[in-house]
Order: structure tokens, then C-alpha cells, then sequence
């Protein structure tokens, strides 16, 4: 079992979410990183079942999570995990090219963590080392 917790990446665009993925291998991080295509495949998961019913127990150290997304909304994501007890203190990420101040807005509102706006940022040249998100909670 690898002690590093998954890094899980919910974005229905392949290109964002290689340029996310990028942007984690260039900062070096060693966690394993999942990539998910819509909202229901990211509640599949976190909640293991579906597809993700065999995966091994442990929520992923970071939901990294997209906005607009088909079948279910990144906002109808983040707002199930916030009501469900073994999920709501799981860190989440909104990946987010929208400038919409309501959509924003609404994410602070449900307990988001952070607001990744912009998917071209590059790393600082000093994230050198090899380094990871932490294991514990």
C-alpha cells in the first residue's frame, strides 16, 4: 500500500486536467493522482462505489474540483460532501477558469478550501525537492 494519500482531480476537460496534473508533477508531488471526468464519477469514488467500489479504504489527501462539469456540478459536489460526515472535512480545491462571482461566491459559501482560478500558473523555480501532500488528516 503506498503510504502517500491520492490527490483526485474531478475535470470533465482532458487538457485542463493534464495541465493540472502537470502543474502537481512539476511541484513534485509523489501522491498518486486520479483523474475523474464528471461529478458523479468523483462522488463514485470518494463514496467507493460504482467503479471505485474496490479501491482501498482513505479519502485522497485533496479533491481538486471543476465547476462545470456534465451530469452533476462541481457546486453539487462540493455541497454533498459537506453534508456527508465521513466527507466534509475532506480539503477541496476548486479549479475554476470562471469568473462568475456567483459561482465563486456560492463555492466559499459551501466550505471550499481554496480557489485554483487559473490552471496556467507555473510552479515557483524553488519547488525543487521532492515533496508531497500529508498523509495524515
Amino acid at each position: 500500500m503506498n503510504p502517500l494519500r491520492t490527490i483526485l482531480i474531478a475535470e470533465d476537460s482532458s487538457a485542463d486536467a493534464e495541465m493540472a496534473i502537470d502543474a502537481l508533477r512539476d511541484a513534485r508531488l509523489a501522491n498518486p493522482i486520479v483523474h475523474v471526468e464528471d461529478g458523479v464519477e468523483a462522488l463514485d469514488f470518494l463514496l467507493r462505489r460504482g467503479a471505485f467500489a474496490g479501491r482501498e479504504d482513505g479519502l485522497p489527501a485533496v479533491l481538486l474540483l471543476d465547476i462545470k462539469m456534465p451530469r452533476m456540478d462541481g457546486l453539487e459536489v462540493l455541497q454533498r460532501i459537506r453534508a456527508e460526515e465521513e466527507l466534509k472535512r475532506l480539503p477541496v480545491v476548486i479549479l475554476s477558469s470562471s469568473r462568475e462571482e456567483s459561482d465563486l461566491a456560492r463555492s466559499w459559501d459551501l466550505g471550499v478550501n481554496a480557489i485554483w482560478s487559473s490552471l496556467s500558473t507555473s510552479t515557483s523555480s524553488s519547488a525543487r525537492s521532492r515533496r508531497s501532500v500529508p498523509s495524515g488528516r
